[in-house]
């Protein structure tokens, strides 16, 4: 239930944050059969919130067990159809308790469900991809074998590019792959599982590929994303960097996407605030796009009903409390 309350708001909310936003290959996303997800992770939980916004289905989420607290924590999370997943540095006596939770994963996908999960393990703020785990291929062949190979399984790359990861109004780009039929590899499989695991996985990963932005090394990554901000460049587009010699520096043109004058003196408190909970609280930069954008898509509304409540007050009349609040938040579009 609370998934679907919350996924309009947070579309809506995501619409602000980003200044440019783009998704392609939706086509290539089944709409009626079993498939798994398999995006990067680079960006903290914004990489699961955007998929579930910006595509048809209803997702579920394999999500570390690390953070499913007992009790209305995790009641919460189980309610955003988040299960946990459990890796070797919770402990080896945990590992068992994943069974349960790939027959659940096994049982959604044999209901036309679709599951996301990151094959990459874990998160890292890099534009690069790393090598998969073999976890879904696992729960991709198990469904296989409980439907005795009858059932099609999809999955379906996908590839999240950010211009930048934690600052606002950048651009952002999701794309769908072409759906890789699990089916295809059964023969593998059945010769040997380690053979089909194998398989399936160098299938996925090069699929991934194909959506991602690949940088070389992190010096030339920073200057990609931090320094050179060209004019006129898509840095979230995978085929520029495919087509061009990353380690070449042409001269750049700066272009810092930051909030424009007008929006940042309209919204200076709640900047402020935000800015400064942010420096003393975020010790790990990959937090800090998600983070940040949780808390704006808090600080924001309840600072909003503050000047319009204020406005009301002062001077009675609330259309012109509405105009303000209305005008703020167009501010927040206008590009620096």
């Amino acid at each position: 239930m609370l998934y679907f309350i919350f996924r309009p708001i947070v579309r809506v909310a995501l619409w602000f944050f980003y200044g440019h936003f783009k998704v392609s290959g939706l086509e290539n996303l089944p709409r009626n059969a079993p498939v798994i997800l398999a995006p990067n992770h680079q960006n903290s939980f914004l990489d699961a919130i955007l998929p579930a916004c910006f595509q048809p289905r209803s997702l579920h989420f394999l999500t570390r067990s690390d953070v499913f607290k007992k009790g209305l924590i995790q009641k919460i999370l189980f309610g955003f159809h988040m299960w946990p997943v459990y890796r070797q540095r919770d402990g080896k006596d945990t590992l068992g308790k994943n069974e349960e939770v790939f027959k659940n994963c096994s049982q959604l996908l044999r209901s036309n469900g679709c599951l996301l999960l990151f094959p990459e393990g874990d998160q890292i703020c890099a534009h690069n991809l790393r090598s998969l785990k073999k976890g879904m291929a696992r729960i991709a062949f198990q469904t296989a074998e409980e439907s005795n190979f009858e059932k099609e399984i999809y999955i379906v790359p996908v590839g999240l590019n950010y211009e930048h990861y934690w600052n606002f109004n950048t651009a952002f780009q999701m794309r769908f792959g072409k759906p890789i039929k699990v089916l295809d590899f059964k023969k593998d499989y059945q010769e040997s599982e380690q053979k089909g695991l194998l398989s399936l996985t160098k299938a996925v990963s090069e699929g991934m590929e194909q959506e991602i932005i690949q940088i070389g090394s992190r010096a030339n990554e920073h200057f990609w994303f931090e320094e050179a901000g060209l004019s006129g460049v898509d840095l979230t587009s995978p085929e520029f960097f495919r087509n061009i010699d990353v380690d070449s520096r042409p001269a750049p043109k700066p272009k810092k996407r930051k909030i424009n004058t007008l929006a940042r003196a309209l919204h200076w408190p709640v900047l402020t605030l935000l800015a400064s909970f942010l420096k003393s609280k975020i010790k790990d930069n990959k937090f800090l796009g998600a983070v940040k954008f949780g808390m704006g898509m808090v600080f924001f509304p309840i600072y909003y009903l503050i000047v319009f409540t204020a406005v009301v007050i002062l001077s009675g009349n609330w259309w012109l409390g509405a105009g303000l609040i209305v005008f703020m938040i167009i501010s927040l579009k206008i590009k620096s």
